[in-house]
């Protein structure tokens, strides 16, 4: 009891997260839940640019071979990143 709202909070990020990762255009959604999110869930500021991999996002393998699904990996680190930016 009284740990309930912390698991609520946390089933609403991850839900919402999952949302606006498998709809890449959801781009205005994704902008606001990560802007809300990008300071006490991930990013490595580096100048003014964002890095979500590694901190916020560990995609496995680190190299991936199969070009397509390079790809989409890519295309979900971008859009992540561009949602990331203050």
């Amino acid at each position: 009891m009284g740990h309930s709202h912390l698991t609520s909070i946390a089933d609403v990020i991850t839900g919402a997260y999952r949302f606006v990762v498998t709809e890449p255009d959801k781009d205005k959604v994704g902008t606001v839940l990560l802007n809300a999110l990008v300071d006490i869930m991930w990013s490595v500021p580096e100048g003014n640019d964002v890095n979500v991999r590694e901190r916020g996002i560990c995609i496995r393998p680190l190299e991936i071979k199969n070009s397509a699904i390079k790809a989409d990996v890519d295309s979900l680190v971008s859009r992540l990143e561009q949602w990331s930016k203050p």
